[in-house]
């Protein structure tokens, strides 16, 4: 019991260090990132280039989510850019995820000093607003950390015995179950982190990691949707659309996990057998398909939404 303590812990100083680099973020260049949305998304793939840097810098795709619903509720920006916008976030809030799940650790303590220096000595706000930025990211990475400390722990008691054994006989339960935690944390990303520490702890398998991080990506999607359904009718088709393209990418997961599973193909065979690697391939995957049908997928939200 005191193991699940510890790591509910961790998360939720995880999920803190993610909110003050995104507020940061926001506070700094909210009003730039705007802007730069409205002048830079005539093309698709700036569009979703700018989406992936801008999911990157908030650690949430949510938030690119919201805001290019609001621009589209406004009619500040048209309903395929949004698209392609929500398309780079995924992708890019995936390879952040993917270089947030390598050992930093070590820089924890650096990160923690920058930050509170220049957060409480600094009399300009953009310094303080960094200051905010890495004093989060500090907190990050001191949480991951504890994070691996207390799944050691967990394997070494009953508390992780009894967890996987619930997953390990309902793979619907856990799907259920991850996208539910997904949708209470408002953070795929520190859930996709806490499923990969999992895994290289020994705490749980690669299979099992693959239905965690497909739940994920289900749940990702809830936050926007209950956060972004009071917009007009307009900005309510980006967040249908959100939902529709984390559909695909669950579905596109499900066929490699059944794939895996069948025999068929072998992620290690290929050097895949990652969680964080299978995240990154299927929105990786998901993202090309939709940027070359985006016309398409916008005529069918407009027409049938």
């Amino acid at each position: 019991m005191y193991e699940l303590i510890q790591l509910a812990g961790a998360i939720t100083l995880l999920l803190w260090g993610i909110r003050m680099v995104r507020t940061g973020f926001e506070r700094a260049y909210g009003k730039s990132l705007e802007n730069a949305i409205r002048l830079m998304t005539r093309r698709r793939l700036q569009a979703a280039a700018l989406g992936g840097i801008a999911a990157a810098a908030l650690q949430s795709g949510t938030a690119v989510v919201l805001l290019a619903a609001s621009f589209v509720a406004t009619s500040a920006l048209g309903l395929i850019p949004a698209l392609a916008l929500v398309v780079g976030a995924e992708i890019g809030s995936s390879l952040m995820a993917m270089l947030l799940s390598f050992d930093l650790s070590a820089l924890s303590p650096l990160l923690l000093l920058i930050g509170y220096i220049s957060f409480q000595k600094s009399s300009k706000r953009k310094h303080k607003y960094w200051g905010r930025i890495f004093l989060g990211l500090g907190l990050l990475l001191l949480a991951l950390s504890l994070i691996a400390r207390s799944t050691a722990d967990m394997r070494s008691g009953n508390g992780m015995t009894y967890l996987t054994s619930i997953f390990e006989h309902d793979t619907l339960l856990t799907l259920f179950l991850v996208a539910l935690f997904t949708w209470l944390v408002h953070s795929s990303l520190a859930v996709i982190l806490i499923i990969t520490h999992l895994v290289t702890d020994g705490a749980i398998s690669l299979d099992m990691a693959m239905i965690m991080v497909i739940g994920a990506n289900i749940g990702g999607a809830l936050p926007a949707l209950s956060s972004g359904w009071g917009l007009s009718a307009k900005g309510r088709l980006v967040i249908i659309g959100n939902l529709v393209i984390r559909s695909c990418a669950v579905i596109i997961g499900l066929l490699i996990y059944f794939f895996q599973e069948s025999g068929w193909i072998s992620l290690a065979k290929f050097g895949l057998d990652s969680p964080m690697i299978f995240h990154v391939m299927i929105n990786a995957i998901n993202g090309v398909l939709f940027l070359t049908m985006l016309p398409f997928w916008a005529g069918f939200l407009k027409k049938y939404v």
